[in-house]
């Protein structure tokens, strides 16, 4: 008897919460099963979840003009030259830019203010500031379409979503691959936490893939997405100090392969809960993944570490068990708390070769208890839509990854 699309999570067989809530996400019913690769949660073999609409694509318009302000909360472009313009609300844009500033495609484009630093606005992160002109960009057979814009390409059997702003054609941008968890999709992942919009006028290339099967096959999958971010960083001549890794529940597996096989990639990391990450190994060896972060673990990559108080895929203390054996095994100090307002707590703990690890935990839920994703736009299934969420996970970890280049 296969169990229900929730029953990996929990270890059980079908419920009518597991029906309901895969009804929500019109799975209910079929299952595939955990082939030791799964995140010990959902495994469903229905290919994505139907009526979860795509997240909203490219940014919110543009506004030319002198001194042009970007106004618009899902981080909207602007343009124009002169006086200091004034970001929106949303906290992401550059609040200021110098009468020398150049807006190219974002809010104060590539200008600096008074001190030559590009200031955040709401207490928001600022852009980075190292966006050095480029060569224009070039295809490949892969990456077929360099031009500004949304963008699906399909390399080695997987399907990556690319949102392309136009400054990221004229200047070294970052990327962010941000990976989705079993049987979600890139789409849902956008719709969750809005990266490829808030990402891209903050100079980063925004890379949601999509499994071929719903779920990520560890010994081939995260290969090919890092054969992806090398030709990305080929065809759009990247600033190879800001390219990150993220992922949420089977997609925080994907992001601790990184950690420990490409550690020379990424800059800073950000895994969200997920199980899985106990299966991921080193290349070539069954030395687990985890445990080989190390004293003698090199280059150190920054991690922000999120999981929820009520996850039943990664239990809290199982959680909070795998943030202490890294603090131990990397001879990490600290653990003062640094953020937090009654629903979520961020503790951070720092150590030798530039290693800063932060660990968040939430009491937020929804449909799959605390296994979920907090921000404003949350879907049916994998969104934190219990209580009063005031925690913005796109904002949170683009903010991280602005804070955490490679040195």
């Amino acid at each position: 008897m296969a169990s229900s699309i929730f029953g990996p999570y929990f270890g059980m067989r079908s419920s009518p919460l597991a029906c309901l809530a895969a009804a929500l996400a019109c799975v209910c019913g079929t299952a595939c099963s955990d082939d030791g690769r799964s995140d010990g949660g959902i495994t469903a073999a229905a290919s994505g979840t139907g009526g979860i609409a795509e997240g909203a694509s490219g940014t919110a318009g543009v506004a030319p003009g002198a001194g042009a302000g970007a106004g618009a909360s899902t981080g909207g472009s602007a343009s124009g030259t002169g006086a200091p313009s004034t970001a929106g609300s949303s906290g992401m844009m550059p609040s200021t830019m110098g009468a020398s500033g150049q807006g190219g495609g974002n809010a104060g484009g590539t200008g600096a203010n008074a001190d030559g630093g590009m200031m955040p606005a709401d207490g928001g992160a600022a852009m980075p500031e190292d966006l050095a002109p480029i060569d224009p960009p070039v295809a490949d057979d892969c990456i077929t379409d360099v031009s500004p814009g949304d963008h699906t390409f399909t390399c080695q059997g997987i399907t990556f979503l690319t949102m392309v702003d136009e400054l990221c054609t004229q200047r070294a941008c970052g990327l962010i691959l941000d990976a989705h968890g079993a049987t979600m999709s890139g789409a849902v992942m956008r719709t969750n936490n809005r990266l490829h919009e808030l990402a891209p006028p903050q100079g980063y290339i925004a890379v949601q893939p999509t499994a071929p099967s719903g779920t990520w096959d560890f010994a081939a999958h995260p290969a090919i997405m890092a054969d992806f971010i090398e030709r990305m960083i080929a065809a759009f001549h990247m600033n190879t100090r800001r390219i990150h890794v993220t992922g949420f529940s089977m997609g925080a597996g994907v992001t601790f392969w990184f950690l420990c096989n490409r550690p020379d990639l990424v800059a800073s990391t950000g895994p969200v809960t997920g199980s899985s990450a106990d299966q991921v190994r080193i290349e070539g060896t069954d030395m687990s993944c985890i445990e080989a972060l190390d004293a003698d673990w090199q280059p150190r990559v920054p991690i922000l570490f999120m999981s929820g108080t009520s996850d039943g895929a990664l239990t809290i203390e199982a959680a909070r068990a795998r943030t202490e054996g890294l603090v131990s095994r990397l001879g990490l100090t600290g653990g003062d708390e640094i953020d937090g307002d009654g629903s979520y707590r961020r503790k951070r703990w720092t150590g030798d070769g530039g290693m800063v690890l932060d660990f968040l935990e939430h009491d937020y839920s929804g449909v799959v208890a605390g296994h979920c994703i907090p921000g404003p736009t949350p879907d049916a299934i994998y969104g934190c839509t219990s209580g009063d969420v005031t925690l913005d996970w796109g904002k949170t970890i683009l903010e991280w990854f602005i804070e955490h280049p490679k040195p």
